[in-house]
């Protein structure tokens, strides 16, 4: 990551939150790395498992769930397999999204190597609806 971003080329990292039995400080220490690290751009989502996978299959109730799932966004999550409430698992993540994207220098080095154009201003837009969302549901 530092190699890439120090040569001007666009680094991404995409961080899943909420494995079975993940605990909270598990999830601190994942988005603690994101946020000390030299990526332009992060994503955190919830573990969704599909229907029919062993993820799902692993607990009946669940698996019901992830079969009535619709999947149309993979910011939300049907399903919380982690040991924290929906609540705490919700707030983790906005407050990935903040700590990531609301620091002034990561928002420097990234104007500098994002292309200035329509869908940058959309990404922006994107990061602000992430960061207070809520995302668990059922």
């Amino acid at each position: 990551i530092e190699m890439t971003a120090a040569r001007g080329i666009m680094t991404a990292g995409f961080f899943m939150l909420g494995f079975p039995d993940e605990t909270a400080d598990e999830m601190k220490m994942t988005v603690d790395y994101a946020v000390h690290s030299d990526l332009h751009i992060a994503s955190f989502f919830y573990l969704s498992p599909f229907p029919g996978t062993p993820l799902a299959e692993s607990r009946p109730d669940l698996d019901e769930k992830a079969r009535s799932a619709t999947f149309s966004d993979y910011s939300d999550v049907t399903v919380n397999l982690s040991a924290v409430p929906d609540e705490e698992l919700t707030k983790i993540c906005k407050q990935a999204y903040r700590r990531f994207y609301f620091s002034p220098k990561r928002a420097f080095r990234t104007v500098m190597v994002v292309p200035k154009n329509f869908r940058m201003l959309h990404s922006v837009y994107d990061i602000l609806r992430l960061s207070v969302k809520d995302a668990v549901n059922y």
